[in-house]
C-alpha cells in the first residue's frame, strides 16, 4: 500500500497535517516524519489519507510512539478490511511498452514533423508515458505514430505533454494525455485484445514521493554481525540520512548490535543485489525494535539477470511437440527468455519444446521461435509459462531481439 516518502495527510487531535512515510511493517506499524505541536503526544484515533496509482486510500489509526531522535512517529498499520479505497482513475493502465514514431504539426498546417523516435509505456485508454530523448514542454502537442500488435497501426494519434516525469535513464519520460482520450479504431481494437491477455498490473505510478536514492522496502535482508549472518527485514529509510532495519528476535530476545561499528548489509530483490556498508547510529528496542543505519554514501547494485527485463505485448501462440497451438502474449521479455501469458487450450508442462509464432508492434509476423518451457504456473485464470529462447542464431529470434534492444535503449 505505501512507498517510501509517499506525501500523507493526518486528521486528529493535533489538527490537519501533511507528512511523509519513511517506513511500514506489514500488519503493525508504519512511520512518518513527526509533525510538531500535540502530534508528538499521544492522542486518540487519526485518520489517514493519501493517493497512489490513480487510488485514494483513507484509514483510521492509532498514535504508537515517538522515536525523537530520527523525529518520527509511529502509527498502527490498518487491517485490510478497515481501509477504504476510493478509485479515481477511469481506466486500467498497463505495464508494457510499445516502440513509436513521435511527430509534430507545422505551424503554418503543412505536413507534419518527424521529430524523433520513442517508446509508450504505463498505457491506458487516456493516456500514457513516453520516453523519447527530444525535449518537449507542458502543454505541447505531439502525434504518435505505430502499429498495435492485433489492433492495426496508429495514424497520427494526438496527445498532450502535461508534464516531465522524474523516471531517471536517459533521454525524458513525459505523462501524456491523448487529445480524445483514446478514441481511435485501432486503440480500441488493441485494447479489446489487451485487457484480455494481460495482468494489467502497473507501476503504481501517481505518488507524490522524495526524490533521492531508491530503495525496495519490506524486503529480507541480510547483515553480518559479529561474523554472523542475520536475516531479518528492511523497514524504511530517508534518504540522505538514515536506513530503518528491525531488530531481529533470537531465542526470544532481541538481536544486540553495537551502535558506531560498521556493519555489512545485503538483500536481493528481483534479479538485483543491493549491498552496502554503514555504521550502526542508534537501536530502539520500544515501541518497536528497530536498528537505525546512517544512509550509505553509496549502494552496490549487481544484476544477477544475464539480461534485464521489459514489460511488453506481444501476441502469438505456442505450439509445443505433439500438441495443439495456445494463443497467449509475451508480456514480459529479456535478451533470453519472456513470460507468455496463455489462454485457452492445453499449455504445455515444463521442460517442453515448443514453437512460438508471434506478431512484433512493427507489424512483422515471426514463425517458428524455438524455446523450452521453464516453468508453468496457473495464475488469475491464466497459464504463466516461463520460456527461455534456444535458437539465439536464427533469424526469427534476431527480429524479436531488435524490438527487445529497441524498448531498453529508450528506457534504461
Amino acid at each position: 500500500m505505501f512507498i517510501p516518502g509517499i506525501e500523507v495527510g493526518l486528521e486528529g487531535e493535533g489538527g490537519n497535517v501533511r507528512s511523509s512515510v519513511r517506513g511500514w511493517r506489514t500488519g503493525k506499524y508504519f512511520l512518518i516524519d513527526a509533525p510538531g505541536g500535540a502530534w508528538r503526544k499521544p492522542m486518540g484515533e487519526v485518520v489517514c489519507r493519501f493517493e497512489t496509482g490513480g487510488v485514494y486510500y483513507g484509514f483510521a489509526t492509532q498514535w504508537l510512539g515517538l522515536l525523537p531522535e530520527l523525529n518520527l512517529l509511529m502509527f498502527s498499520y490498518p487491517a485490510p478490511e478497515d481501509v477504504m479505497e476510493s478509485r479515481f482513475r477511469a481506466d486500467q493502465r498497463y505495464d508494457i511498452t510499445l516502440p513509436v514514431a513521435v511527430y509534430r504539426r507545422r505551424v503554418d498546417g503543412g505536413e507534419a514533423v518527424h521529430m524523433d523516435e520513442g517508446v509508450l509505456a504505463d498505457l491506458s485508454r487516456g493516456g500514457c508515458r513516453l520516453h523519447c530523448p527530444r525535449v518537449f514542454a507542458s502543454g505541447d502537442k505531439v502525434y504518435l505514430k505505430g502499429h498495435l500488435p492485433m489492433g492495426g497501426d496508429t495514424d497520427m494519434v494526438a496527445a498532450f505533454i502535461r508534464r516531465e516525469l522524474d523516471y531517471g535513464g536517459k533521454g525524458h519520460a513525459y505523462g501524456l494525455q491523448f487529445a480524445l482520450g483514446g478514441g481511435d479504431p485501432a486503440m480500441d481494437r488493441f485494447f479489446a485484445r489487451l485487457e484480455r491477455y494481460h495482468d494489467g498490473e502497473g507501476r503504481g505510478g501517481g505518488a507524490s514521493t522524495d526524490r533521492g536514492e531508491s530503495l525496495p522496502v519490506d524486503e529480507r535482508c541480510m547483515v553480518m554481525l559479529s561474523g554472523e549472518r542475520i536475516i531479518t527485514t528492511i523497514r524504511g529509510y530517508n534518504y540522505p540520512k538514515y536506513i530503518l532495519i528491525e531488530i531481529p528476535i533470537q531465542k526470544g530476545q532481541p538481536v544486540v548490535a553495537a551502535p558506531g561499528q560498521i556493519y555489512a548489509v545485503r538483500y536481493l530483490v528481483e534479479g538485483t543485489v543491493f549491498s552496502f556498508e554503514a555504521p550502526l547510529l542508534k537501536q530502539y528496542f520500544k515501541p518497536m525494535p528497530l536498528w537505525v543505519f546512517k544512509f550509505p554514501d553509496s549502494v552496490s547494485k549487481t544484476n544477477l539477470r544475464k539480461s534485464q527485463r521489459v514489460r511488453t505485448f506481444v501476441p502469438g501462440a505456442l505450439t509445443a511437440n505433439g500438441g495443439g497451438a495456445v494463443e497467449g502474449a509475451l508480456v514480459d521479455l529479456s535478451d533470453g527468455g519472456g513470460l507468455f501469458m496463455a489462454i485457452g487450450g492445453d499449455a504445455p508442462l515444463a521442460g517442453a519444446k515448443a514453437r512460438m509464432r508471434i506478431e512484433l508492434p512493427s507489424g512483422e509476423t515471426v514463425t517458428d521461435l524455438m524455446c523450452e518451457v521453464k516453468s508453468r504456473a496457473d495464475t488469475k485464470g491464466k497459464v504463466a509459462l516461463g520460456l527461455a529462447f534456444l535458437d539465439t542464431d536464427s533469424g526469427a529470434y534476431g527480429r524479436l531481439h531488435e524490438f527487445y534492444a529497441t524498448c531498453m535503449a529508450a528506457i534504461i
